[in-house]
């Protein structure tokens, strides 16, 4: 019949929650924290912490590509090609191998068509009083014109005219 006093020491442990964001390319595994994951999503995996309390993890996980394209490319004599690590200026077949900016491996291959520009040079000559036309521009005076102009191609093409006027030899 003696009172008797307890004391209750309760510790209360919380449920755990841990959110994991991760990035891999295509054709690889994510095989941490006991994931083994190969494409994008949301997984979970429900677990106990060392006291029994519940605890989640949860996995948001990003696959990024990797490339494997044929670039079918034309530019112009004179220029060059540089975007995706080229640095070509001659037709043919080039392949270049590097990473996207996730960091995966890409493998590009450039089909590089270099389209001709033409330089024509030709002369003419008038009698003094005659015109000359020179792609719609009406000549009179002896000189060296210039026309540029775009191939079906749209590369420039430049037409030097050389004009040579006589005069008329009156007796």
């Amino acid at each position: 019949g003696c009172d008797s006093t307890f004391v209750l020491n309760l510790v209360v442990h919380p449920n755990l929650q841990t959110q994991i964001n991760a990035e891999i390319c295509f054709g690889e595994m994510y095989s941490e924290n006991n994931f083994t994951e190969s494409e994008s999503g949301t997984y979970y995996q429900n677990l106990q912490t060392i006291h029994g309390a519940d605890s989640t993890v949860i996995l948001n996980l990003v696959v990024h590509p990797i490339y494997n394209d044929t670039l079918e490319v034309e530019i112009c004599e004179g220029e060059t090609y540089t975007q995706y690590g080229f640095n070509e200026s001659l037709s043919g077949v080039y392949t270049h191998q590097g990473s996207s900016i996730y960091g995966c491996d890409s493998v590009f291959v450039l089909n590089l068509t270099v389209n001709p520009i033409y330089d024509t040079l030709f002369s003419a000559e008038i009698l003094e009083g005659q015109i000359y036309n020179f792609n719609g521009r009406e000549l009179t005076v002896s000189g060296t014109y210039y026309d540029t102009l775009q191939t079906v191609n749209g590369c420039d093409s430049t037409f030097v005219l050389n004009l040579v006027v006589h005069p008329n030899l009156q007796t």
